[in-house]
């Protein structure tokens, strides 16, 4: 039973979800199973699947906050769960295919970007703006949140990302391998995946 339990706790402290100090730590609560008299042994076996449960699941807990952003698809990672379908990259082609409702924005003066505005009904920002690139397939490149007046902006950014990881901003790398940084400004959540070749990188 001891060497049953021992081995099955060793499998999980050299689990690719643990960190190095958790390891550690999954380890020293085995330390006893080895050190310690048959009585008091048996006491401690019903009282370690209770320590470990309650352990790993604070650990891992800890963890996934640290790691709230992962990139996923749609990138939903980085948009709050009522925005509207797209992901960086998106061409604009296929973005005017699917949305509708959309007032072009572009700007004569900044030439290198195409600018869009999409309406948002049923969530709490009401206003949706569009970056793409001017160039080649025109890819979507950065996304701001427009919420209404008295609606404490950085309040709802720390609500869906936690703690700024990079001063008062968030970072994170994309599964592309460009950066994404996200930041506030006044009302708005702003969302920029520095992409090769648009204005972030040039």
């Amino acid at each position: 039973m001891i060497n049953k339990i021992a081995a099955f706790a060793e499998k999980i402290s050299s689990g690719i979800f643990l960190d190095q100090s958790t390891k550690t730590i999954v380890k020293l609560l085995l330390y006893p199973y080895f050190h310690l008299t048959k009585n008091i042994m048996r006491m401690y076996l019903r009282l370690l699947p209770v320590l470990l449960v309650a352990f790993l699941c604070t650990s891992l807990s800890t963890q996934a906050q640290s790691l709230k952003v992962p990139a996923k698809k749609w990138d939903k990672g980085y948009f709050p769960k009522d925005m509207p379908k797209v992901h960086f990259g998106m061409s604009l082609a296929l973005f005017a295919l699917e949305h509708k409702n959309i007032s072009d924005l572009s700007s004569e003066t900044y030439t290198f970007r195409k600018v869009f505005l999409e309406e948002v009904e049923g969530a709490p920002f009401d206003q949706v703006i569009y970056y793409f690139d001017a160039e080649g397939d025109k890819p979507l490149y950065e996304v701001i949140l427009i919420y209404p007046e008295g609606v404490n902006v950085e309040k709802v950014a720390r609500g869906l990302y936690g703690p700024p990881n990079n001063g008062e901003e968030w970072s994170w790398t994309h599964k592309k391998g460009h950066p994404v940084n996200i930041w506030v400004y006044k009302q708005k959540i702003v969302i920029a995946a520095v992409m090769p070749g648009t204005e972030w990188v040039e």
